[in-house]
């Protein structure tokens, strides 16, 4: 039996996350050999900033994964739309680390990134042939992001969560860290993710609408 614990890492103040992704996850197909474990990871009491709240639910999902000798973590943001394949299809990618495909909802590039450095970086949709090419398919990456990811357990035998240069959330450092270990990393473009923008909108890839491959989805996304 394959044991796989799913985190959602909530939004640090009530309501902590939307309805939309906690049903997501609840409608998963389940591949047999497969047990599926999901728990929310809110914030502490304290005050912490933004960097270091997240960083603290991963860290707590990391040592959940090797106390509780799971196979690998499934990591999901709070404000996700998960196909019901999600899992099934992130489990079929021989990697260490494997990417579901969603949108910065900030500049409408998908999450996935060819090559990452501190500087120059760009998302795949900055070429747009080589993100028509990629949708559908499982394509090597090199991260980032923790919205819909799956982690082998042994990733975290040589790497963790950390901070690193302030523009930047652990998520990055993460798959930077990856990078350096010689960890494979993989996108699979087929596992298609909504971002919800707020509770009346959210926001999907697709490969027909031009150069950052926008598409709002108008919807009713009760938060909880």
């Amino acid at each position: 039996m394959m044991r796989i614990l799913c985190t959602v890492a909530t939004y640090p103040k009530a309501p902590l996350m939307y309805a939309a992704t906690w049903d997501a996850l609840h409608a998963q197909g389940i591949p047999d050999g497969v047990e599926l474990s999901i728990v929310r990871i809110e914030s502490p009491d304290i005050a912490i900033d933004g960097r270091q709240d997240i960083l603290s639910k991963h860290l707590l999902s990391r040592q959940m994964v090797i106390d509780g000798n799971y196979d690998a973590l499934w990591s999901v943001e709070a404000d996700m739309i998960l196909p019901n394949d999600a899992l099934a299809k992130l489990l079929q990618v021989d990697a260490g680390v494997v990417y579901g495909l969603y949108l910065a909802r900030s500049t409408g590039m998908w999450i996935c990134f060819p090559q990452l450095a501190e500087r120059g970086t760009q998302s795949i949709t900055a070429n747009p042939k080589a993100a028509v090419s990629a949708w559908g398919n499982v394509i090597d990456s090199q991260g980032a992001g923790m919205g819909c990811t799956l982690i082998r357990r042994s990733v975290f035998d040589s790497v963790s969560f950390r901070l690193g240069s302030p523009q930047f959330h652990d998520d990055w450092t993460f798959a930077q860290d990856c990078i350096a270990a010689g960890i494979a990393q993989k996108h699979h473009c087929g596992v298609i993710c909504g971002h919800i923008l707020n509770e009346k909108m959210a926001l999907w890839p697709d490969k027909n609408s031009g150069a950052a491959f926008r598409r709002y989805d108008p919807g009713n996304y009760r938060m909880i």
